[in-house]
């Protein structure tokens, strides 16, 4: 068996994008709702007729508050991990074994069995091995050796998964959310 070995060198740049990324995979059902109620109230500002000004104003005001608090929970995330790490941003090394990965760097886990990643996401410069909703290792793609298309066969052949890409909220459809609902280990 070819052994591969990747790492990835946290910052705060790569803290905030982790977070973005958990969020876009396990977005929850409530997103939806807010965005839904959002639109509900541009819709009634915009269309209903009869109505004065100020409760227009007051309804676009209320509108554009939920569409922008939509992306709050990654930031607000990242920003916790951030001050909690206190500038001593972590490095991990990856070695990809026959039955385990092995990690350097880590203070708890020393090993992570195949059968304990839940989702594989890919993104242009990194991977995600979730193992829960909140929990992911990050691989910088541009560390990988000896290749970086074994070792995605590797992690999908070891995992029974398939990679996903996340989806902004513009390109989510039916079909999407379901995808990634099957790509997903309970």
């Amino acid at each position: 068996m070819t052994v591969y070995t990747a790492k990835i060198e946290h910052s705060e740049a790569t803290v905030r994008t982790m977070a973005r990324a958990q969020y876009d995979a396990f977005r929850p059902k409530s997103f939806y709702f807010f965005l839904l109620l959002s639109l509900v109230f541009l819709a009634v500002a915009l269309f209903v007729p009869g109505l004065s000004q100020s409760l227009k104003l007051l309804c676009i005001v209320i509108g554009c508050f939920l569409i922008v608090g939509l992306n709050s929970p990654p930031r607000q995330l990242a920003d916790q991990i951030i001050r909690s790490l206190n500038g001593c941003f972590p490095k991990i090394g990856y070695r990809f074994k026959e039955e385990t990965i092995e990690l350097s760097g880590t203070d708890t886990i020393d090993s992570l069995p195949y059968d304990e990643i839940i989702r594989l996401v890919e993104q242009p410069d990194y991977l995600y091995l979730f193992l829960h909703n909140r929990s992911a290792f990050m691989i910088d793609r541009s560390s990988i050796q000896p290749d970086e298309a074994g070792l995605m066969e590797l992690l999908r052949t070891k995992t029974g998964l398939a990679w996903t890409r996340n989806t902004s909220v513009l390109n989510t459809s039916l079909k999407s959310l379901r995808e990634q609902r099957q790509n997903t280990k309970r």
